[in-house]
């Protein structure tokens, strides 16, 4: 139902609006095809389901309580990096990195490494060349186990969950995604399909303990390339910016206390809008889904500020679905604003006018609003779907 955009976090709002409106029809026919049966083929069909295996895994752990996750690391954007030999250090092993992934924060590795079992790391030890800095960081830091493993072994049910014909789906954490900024600053996250949180941030030290000499041997670079041209060759061919994201990523990891919300510009009479769900990716490279079959409650609670935003919802007979991008520059300006009204919680309101398009798109809190400045603003209708419920509204 979601498509893929730069990574398996960025969707193309278009496509989503699109395969929105699809799937809504597909399931109008399905349930159709199954209200026809009659109750014979309907039981067959119920117990095919029952028995299909409806959990990613029974578990998390192998017979040696080792838990299954994938590695990956990444460099702020507009900060290019390369890795230098960065590990988790585990009981029994490394678990160790593919290539430094650049461009997008933070990012799963392509390539896949270490797809299987491991057990839970105990400490991080990250190495890399700053390329946009030319200099080497590298750092030991203690993780937290008990707060890793606590999320390793929750498993909740993924969204959507609309058709009897597709088995029940549960979601796990499977990569632990390593992120390196400039100054040193390291960030650590869980990630699965649906949520990413940060469990570590830590600061890198610039080292002269990794040669030029050792870091060319583990990343393939021919003996004779200096480390002045590698940069200037680097440059050249990445079109590095000119600046370095300086200060970003303390911007980035500041919180606000707000929640998403969509209502009617001016009061539709008999019309109530029933949220089912808020995906809500963050500038902090966070990415958080609220809905009811995860969450009961959409309530206003400590986030980042939002870089993305798709929702979908109930008015009526209809089922609706849609999203935006928000610009970073006026986002952040908006908070700061509302923010110092002494006001604590903040609500990002998507309004509708009478035809359920979106008018405006605002943040607000008690006394005032500011107008968003939002792109690819997309929103579709299609048949509704009794099997989800709404989340419940605190007003």
């Amino acid at each position: 139902m979601e498509n893929y955009r730069k990574s398996k976090h960025f969707f193309d709002l278009k496509t989503y609006v699109l395969s929105f409106l699809c799937f809504m029809q597909l399931l109008s026919c399905q349930d159709k095809k199954y209200k026809d049966m009659n109750e014979e083929e309907k039981a067959k069909i119920d117990q095919e389901i029952l028995n299909r295996p409806n959990e990613i895994w029974p578990t998390n752990k192998d017979e040696n309580d080792d838990y299954y996750y994938k590695t990956s690391i990444c460099s702020f954007p507009g900060y290019f990096s390369e890795n230098a030999g960065s590990h988790f250090v585990t009981d029994k092993e490394s678990v160790g990195f593919l290539k430094m992934e650049n461009g997008v924060w933070p990012q799963t590795t392509g390539s896949v490494l270490n797809d299987e079992h491991h057990p839970i790391p105990k400490k991080l030890y990250v190495a890399w060349f700053s390329i946009s800095e030319d200099k080497f960081y590298e750092g030991l830091f203690e993780l937290h186990y008990d707060k890793i493993k606590e999320e390793f072994d929750k498993m909740w049910l993924a969204y959507p969950n609309k058709s009897l014909y597709a088995a029940s789906k549960y979601n796990r954490f499977t990569d632990i995604i390593v992120g390196v900024a400039p100054k040193g600053y390291v960030i650590v996250w869980l990630s699965s399909l649906s949520q990413q949180i940060q469990i570590g941030r830590f600061q890198a030290k610039e080292t002269k303990a990794i040669t030029w000499g050792r870091f060319a041997g583990m990343n393939g670079i021919a003996p004779e390339q200096t480390r002045e041209r590698y940069v200037r060759m680097y440059r050249e061919m990445e079109k590095m910016p000119s600046s370095i994201p300086f200060g970003k990523l303390e911007q980035y990891q500041k919180k606000y206390t707000w929640k998403p919300k969509i209502v009617y510009e001016t009061s539709v009479s008999g019309e109530k809008i029933l949220p089912l769900k808020y995906r809500i990716q963050y500038y902090s490279g966070d990415l958080e889904y609220i809905y009811e079959l995860y969450e009961k409650k959409n309530l206003p609670l400590s986030r980042f500020v939002p870089k993305e935003i798709i929702f979908e919802f109930n008015i009526g007979s209809k089922a609706f679905g849609g999203g935006f991008d928000i610009d970073e520059e006026d986002i952040y300006k908006a908070f700061n604003l509302l923010a110092k009204d002494n006001e604590t919680d903040l609500e990002l309101v998507v309004k509708l006018d009478k035809d359920e398009e979106i008018s405006k798109i605002v943040l607000r809190n008690k006394t005032n609003e500011y107008v968003l400045k939002c792109t690819d603003v997309q929103i579709g209708a299609g048949e509704i779907d009794p099997k989800i419920n709404p989340l419940e509204e605190t007003e």
